[in-house]
């Protein structure tokens, strides 16, 4: 006994919610219950009066058929025509025990009655007749017959109509006793709809105190809850918990209360060594950023001992062979290009003024070479205020000499070309020449010399120049090379344009 009170006291919300549904399910089970058995018992009676007039009303067409077939067989006087009277008899006598089966009131089982007495004697008139046409009697004895028969029938109609007044007469009391019922049908209907409302309320209330309560309780502590206060909160007695599921709810929520501040001291840990890593992290990137810095500055300072040797070279012989102006010019020239490549050692320029230098270059090139060579400019100036590492056009003209177009005595040709493409936004440097151009393989094997990085601690070369555009435009720039042997070479140098510095064409 003590085990069952102990086991009747857990109460969770399942059986709880479960006791709630079941009690409101057998009302409205009871209340369906009552109103099926009130729309049956209407159906029936809405059938059963039906059923009666429908068969009152067939008594009395079957009856007049009876009597026209009887007309007709007088006229006739055939087989045929009484065959066809005979079964019609069959139908009225079905009638008539249907009729029967109706217990309405007293005075109807009377007139029915009544009316299968008269049917039986019209029954006889019609042997009568069959017998006086079966012995050719005269015609006003047959029609004597007849007109009795007449009279039956016509007795039979005031029978009807005497049914079908008393019949409607019933039917008229029984609906006024229906709608009494039906509204006090409907009075008990809203009485247990009210009280099941009354109940469902109560029933919510209960709910409301039991389970909402509590959980709504708890909802407000969390929505305050602070994480610099998670110490204080503790809810295993601050709650009022009236079944099983919300003691485990309330003791699973301080449980992860304590957990949760475990994590929140761990995370705090975790941003710490995370922040800590951060800083190192930018520390190296620092770091790496100032090496590839002297690393661009280490690449622009170095300079071709190749070609000072042959500038000076020729210098001193043109000082010797021509007057003191040509000396002079080449002088000055020199000097410029000299002074260009230490100023801006460690600084970017504007494609105009590396473009201007390399005429300073061409220059000495051409007297170098006379007629030998033709520089050749093809300019497109709207983007040539775009920034460019110094120095990264003079080593592609002075490869166009040396591997292409320097051994040449005569018909040597050498194109400097810029153009900008609106739809990608960017600009093309391109240098050409007609020399001996560069075999598939060979290109090749140019292509990955350039992109590799060791190649660019010799001197200023083509691997020189493509690593220092990759660190200047952070790998947006391109070079692109195509040769054909025997014919020609072209090296272009794609890279990206702002608008901001495009100037407009006059």
């Amino acid at each position: 006994m003590a085990f069952l009170l102990k086991k009747h006291k857990v109460q969770t919300i399942r059986s709880e919610l479960f006791q709630y549904l079941k009690q409101i399910f057998l009302i409205l089970f009871l209340i369906f219950v009552t109103g099926t058995i009130f729309y049956l018992k209407t159906v029936q009676w809405v059938t059963q009066e039906k059923q009666q007039l429908f068969l009152l009303n067939d008594f009395y067409s079957n009856l007049n058929e009876e009597h026209r077939l009887l007309y007709q067989y007088v006229l006739q006087k055939n087989s045929l025509s009484y065959q066809s009277l005979k079964n019609h008899t069959d139908l009225l006598d079905r009638d008539i025990c249907d009729l029967y089966r109706f217990h309405i009131q007293t005075a109807f089982q009377r007139e029915i009655e009544d009316l299968s007495g008269i049917l039986e004697n019209y029954y006889l008139k019609i042997e009568e007749i069959r017998i006086a046409v079966l012995e050719k009697e005269e015609t006003s004895s047959l029609n004597q017959k007849f007109y009795e028969s007449n009279e039956l029938y016509i007795r039979m109609q005031g029978t009807y109509q005497n049914l079908y007044q008393m019949l409607l007469q019933y039917q008229q009391s029984q609906e006024e006793i229906f709608q009494r019922n039906l509204i006090f049908f409907f009075a008990i209907l809203c009485l247990d709809l009210f009280c099941c409302i009354l109940y469902i309320f109560f029933c919510l209330k209960n709910i409301e105190f039991r389970i909402v309560k509590p959980i709504q309780d708890l909802t407000s502590t969390v929505k305050h809850m602070d994480l610099d206060q998670l110490e204080l909160i503790d809810v295993s007695g601050s709650f009022h918990a009236s079944n099983e599921e919300i003691k485990i709810l309330l003791s699973g929520f301080d449980t992860m209360v304590k957990r949760l501040k475990l994590q929140v001291e761990e995370r705090i840990e975790y941003i710490s060594a995370q922040l800590k890593l951060k800083e190192q992290e930018l520390t190296i990137s620092k770091i790496r950023a100032q090496l590839k810095h002297s690393q661009l500055k280490n690449l622009q300072m170095q300079i071709n001992p190749h070609f000072l040797f042959n500038t000076l070279n020729m210098i001193s012989q043109s000082a010797y062979m021509e007057n003191d102006f040509t000396t002079l010019k080449l002088l000055k020239t020199t000097a410029s290009l000299l002074r260009y490549t230490l100023d801006y050692s460690n600084k970017a320029v504007t494609l105009e003024h590396e473009i201007e230098m390399l005429g300073n270059y061409i220059t000495l090139q051409e007297e170098r070479f006379g007629n030998r060579i033709q520089f050749k400019f093809y300019l497109d100036e709207c983007f040539h205020q775009v920034l460019i590492p110094n120095l990264i056009l003079q080593p592609l003209v002075e490869n166009s000499i040396m591997h292409g177009v320097g051994m040449y005595l005569e018909g040597g040709k050498i194109f400097i070309q810029t153009i900008y493409d609106p739809d990608h936004h960017q600009g093309i440097i391109r240098i050409a020449d007609n020399g001996e151009g560069i075999s598939p393989e060979k290109l090749e094997t140019v292509i990955e010399r350039m992109k590799s990085s060791t190649e660019a601690t010799g001197k200023i070369g083509l691997s020189n120049v493509y690593l220092r555009l990759q660190l200047f435009f952070n790998q947006k720039a391109k070079i692109e090379i195509a040769s054909i042997p025997k014919e020609q070479t072209s090296i272009s140098i794609i890279i990206p344009v702002e608008e901001n510095v495009l100037c407009i064409k006059s």
